[in-house]
């Protein structure tokens, strides 16, 4: 698994042509009896999710696979954010958030997750959520066996996710937040009901 985001320490850098990056750190000889490779490109703020011209030549090879990974609650996605981001170094402690705040990252989701598909609209693909894979392990990671074209194993998580948590626990002013978005389409993130997706153009559906 290559991950760009966590390889600070490799001998490669922004200033590297993504070419080489790929050539040199991505395809290189694997061991025998491993037919591919996988990695992880973020879609905003890493390495490789910042390099446009990497995209292309990705997306031209005919032997790609995308697995497009997502959070269904991205409420709880921008929440474990600010949760890792403010407390590393002491207790957890319950986050006030605002309309503003989190309607600007709702839709930076929805514009970040259209231009993901749109990149690799021509490649074979399949979407993923982070809930499926907690829910469902053995179901979901065997439907990717089967658009993998793998042969089926049942494969078990190494960890067990958290249960998760009272989220009017967790934002000090939930209920205020939930009433303001109440008209929108992001309104179903406040609930621990049926989630929104986006559909083959990227559109937010309900």
């Amino acid at each position: 698994m290559f991950n760009p985001h966590w390889n600070r320490n490799a001998p490669f850098g922004d200033d590297t042509p993504s070419r080489t990056l790929l050539k040199d750190y991505v395809w290189t000889a694997s061991p025998p009896g491993i037919d591919a490779v996988g990695f992880t490109i973020h879609r905003r703020g890493a390495p490789l999710g910042d390099r446009l011209d990497a995209f292309e030549v990705l997306a031209s090879d005919p032997d790609l696979y995308v697995i497009h990974l997502r959070r269904e609650n991205l409420l709880r996605r921008y929440l474990s954010f600010r949760i890792m981001k403010e407390d590393k170094k002491g207790p957890e402690t319950a986050k006030a958030m605002t309309t503003e705040e989190l309607r600007r990252e709702f839709d930076q989701w929805a514009s970040d997750y259209q231009v993901a598909l749109a990149r690799f609209s021509h490649c074979p693909s399949i979407e993923v959520s982070y809930e499926s894979l907690c829910k469902k392990p053995h179901a979901t990671l065997a439907s990717v066996q089967t658009f993998l074209g793998l042969p089926q194993r049942r494969l078990s998580p190494a960890t067990r996710p958290n249960r998760p948590r009272d989220l009017r626990k967790l934002i000090i002013n939930f209920d205020k937040l939930a009433a303001s978005f109440v008209d929108t389409p992001w309104y179903n993130q406040f609930a621990e009901g049926p989630k929104l997706s986006a559909n083959a153009r990227g559109e937010v559906e309900l």
